[in-house]
């Protein structure tokens, strides 16, 4: 964003904001056109924000803003509120600095914090509601160096303490929470929830978080539940070796569950007797659930607490292997019992009694940071469906139940394949590239996607339109320009997706009956009604190219449907074959991306997949908002960008970058200095679809090279 669009854009904001009547209001700091409240410190504006209104945090400076905001202050917040930060910026606290919630006992509060970076801080929270409905949520937290800070003692990186008689909901999700190396005889944890006394039900929500290892004092994930409620642990990562437990709850109400699924916790556990993943309850349920618990000293255990037995114990498609003490601990005497479809191997000891359906075999790990099952491994096809019914995801991402039998282990199959693909001069050949290496083999049905990567300096083909098609030679399909003239140039980079089980791939053929104009109507039932879908449409080479910008449009005709459309306006071609790549519903590795009303040159990728992964492989299709009334014709080039972080603190991150066309004449940013630039008309959208698999291995702090790029190797 230029200095004279977020000029324009924040007056326009702040004019709004101040013409508001006293309701529930969106602030946005730091406020550089008004002096008013929000004009000087962070603190200062939150403390005269109202209960329930918003504070959202932007650009610090009006001339050549860039995108990184620092924030010198502890943070302190007595109030209902959510504090956010806008689409494009970094917010970094300043090191030592810590944000506290401190929230009364006489009413229910809702705190929202999202996308804040902190390095030798904390986020602490104290709710000691008697009021029902309390609500705190934290996602998407980078927490670094925790334990520096000589700004307090102990602790944990994210701590949120609850008590009184209302009942409370507590979400952390898709943060990150690393120890530092500093006071290292302290004990600091991860991520905590304790409930340290009242009556009130709590439901707590821990999931997609990262916690790595540290041999330095500390837990990974730590819970206390004294009321009843739920307390889940879902697709966290502990990677690494650790001095205390990985993962730690304890549950004192015979009402309550302990429930973890799908979490991967691996590394040596060097403290005595602490154990990878433990729950334990008095009285209440326990359930483990696909889990990967594997390399550590002690393994997976559900036990009672103090001298009362859990009242039932669950366990189900859990791998546990190759821990040096005792693997798998079950406590004996529980009123209900059942351990069906387990994979437990080459542990020291065991002490549990097997159930049904249990494998004792190697399960042929990938690796210790990513320990995915290999494609010969036992623990494939291997789990029961019944007991994961309520399972959508894996650790990944991805589609839990893929291949008809759900497997062993946090990680399910699914024969997706994804990569970043280098043109060299053995794989390109005039305007296309053929797709080799890959991580899966390739077939003919397939049906690939692909998005050019921007090259600094631009190479040509970061502005040009793509298309795929079968090759017939040894890589069996080739990502292709559409302007044949333009040849690939060697270094140019794509994204490229090929859907199988995970994300629906289908192919949709344009005829007389289903084009109208410049449309022409999808029939799927993979999009079929679903407004909310994401997908991502791509040209497949059938003998005709098709050398226009393409996007999903949404119609509510004929119960509503999909259609893919010609953004210059062209009429829609017969006969013209485009894959689909559908991401699973409701999948936490799609999004929409959108400019808003702006005029802009770049869309920030905010996602856990993304940041700080310059070895992901995003996919990137235009599509109309179905929730804007009004058609929005994006026919701007474009192409996707990681860039290095923008300051101390900062995560590196991926943008979706406006590039100038090359056969179609689209708006320029007519608001930027004077100068034409390539930018996203108001309203433009995209669909964002990252494959889990992919992005996760490529960054998984492995031992050695072996099955970095996601490859087999066999």
């Amino acid at each position: 964003m230029t200095a004279r669009q977020f000029s324009r854009a924040l007056v326009l904001a702040l004019a709004l904001l101040h013409a508001k009547p006293s309701a529930a209001a969106t602030w946005f700091w730091p406020d550089l056109v008004f002096a008013g409240p929000c004009a000087g410190s962070l603190q200062a504006c939150i403390s005269q924000a109202g209960d329930g209104d918003s504070v959202v945090i932007v650009a610090d400076e009006v001339t050549n803003p860039n995108r990184y905001t620092l924030i010198d202050e502890d943070l302190t917040i007595s109030q209902s509120i959510s504090l956010s930060v806008a689409a494009g910026i970094d917010a970094v606290l300043a090191p030592d600095r810590t944000i506290y919630v401190g929230l009364t006992a006489d009413a229910a509060h809702t705190v929202r914090i999202s996308d804040l970076n902190l390095r030798r801080g904390a986020i602490r929270v104290s709710e000691p509601s008697n009021v029902n409905g309390g609500l705190l949520e934290f996602s998407r937290i980078r927490l670094l160096d925790l334990g520096a800070s000589t700004a307090f003692a102990g602790g944990c990186g994210i701590e949120v303490t609850v008590s009184g008689q209302g009942s409370k909901q507590v979400t952390i999700s898709d943060s990150l929470v690393q120890r530092g190396s500093g006071r290292p005889s302290e004990t600091f944890h991860g991520i905590c929830v304790n409930q340290l006394s009242g009556t009130g039900s709590l439901t707590t929500q821990i999931q997609r978080n990262r916690v790595p290892g540290s041999t330095l004092p500390g837990m990974g994930i730590f819970g206390v539940q004294r009321g009843p409620g739920t307390f889940r642990l879902s697709a966290n990562r502990l990677l690494g070796d650790r001095l205390n437990d990985g993962i730690l709850v304890w549950a004192y109400d015979v009402t309550s569950t302990l429930q973890m699924d799908n979490n991967i916790v691996s590394g040596r556990v060097t403290a005595p007797d602490a154990y990878s993943a433990i729950l334990q309850s008095a009285g209440g349920n326990l359930t483990a659930l696909n889990n990967t618990v594997v390399h550590g000293n002690y393994g997976l255990a559900l036990t009672g607490l103090s001298v009362s037995q859990p009242a039932n114990v669950r366990v189900a498609n859990n791998l546990v292997a190759f821990h040096t003490a005792k693997g798998m601990y079950i406590q004996n005497g529980t009123a209900s019992h059942s351990a069906p479809n387990n994979l437990v191997f080459g542990n020291g000891w065991n002490d549990w009694t097997p159930g049904p359906a249990t494998l004792t075999v190697d399960p042929l790990l990938e690796d210790p940071a990513y320990p995915r099952p290999v494609n010969a491994s036992p623990a494939l096809d291997a789990g029961n469906n019944a007991e994961a019914s309520s399972l959508l995801f894996d650790a990944n991402g991805e589609r839990r139940l893929a291949f008809g039998t759900i497997d062993v282990g946090a990680l399910e199959a699914n024969g997706d394949g994804a990569t970043q693909l280098t043109a060299t001069a053995s794989n390109t050949s005039f305007n296309e590239v053929g797709v080799t290496p890959f991580p899966v083999p390739l077939i003919a049905s397939d049906k690939l996607v692909a998005t050019a990567h921007r090259s600094t300096p631009a190479l040509p083909g970061s502005a040009q339109r793509l298309g795929v098609y079968l090759n017939g030679g040894a890589s069996v399909w080739s990502v292709f320009f559409q302007d044949f003239t333009q040849n690939v140039p060697t270094g140019q980079r794509f994204s490229v997706l090929a859907p199988f089980a995970s994300k629906t791939g289908l192919v949709h053929t344009t005829s007389a009956a289903n084009n109208s104009a410049n449309l022409s109507r999808i029939d799927s039932s993979a999009l079929n009604g679903l407004s909310f879908a994401i997908a991502i449409p791509l040209q497949q080479w059938t003998g005709t190219y098709h050398n226009v910008p393409i996007s999903m449009a949404w119609t509510n005709g004929s119960g509503g449907r999909w259609q893919i459309r010609n953004e210059d306006g062209s009429a829609m071609p017969v006969g013209m074959n485009f894959n689909v790549a559908v991401a699973p519903l409701l999948s936490p590795n799609a999004a929409q991306v959108l400019s808003g009303g702006q005029i802009v040159r770049e869309l920030p990728l905010f996602h856990r997949l993304l940041d700080d992964n310059a070895c992901a492989a995003p996919l990137i299709g235009r599509t109309d908002d179905p929730l804007d009334s009004n058609t929005t014709l994006n026919a701007q080039g474009f192409s996707v960008e990681y860039r290095a972080p923008s300051g101390p603190g900062a995560p590196g991150r991926w943008f979706v970058v406006a590039e100038a066309n090359t056969s179609v004449s689209a708006p320029s940013n007519p608001i930027t200095e004077g100068v034409a630039v390539p930018s996203f008309p108001p309203n433009a959208a995209f669909n964002l679809i990252v494959d889990g698999g992919q992005a996760e291995s490529c960054r998984a702090p492995r031992s050695t090279t072996l099955f970095s790029n996601g490859f087999e190797g066999s």
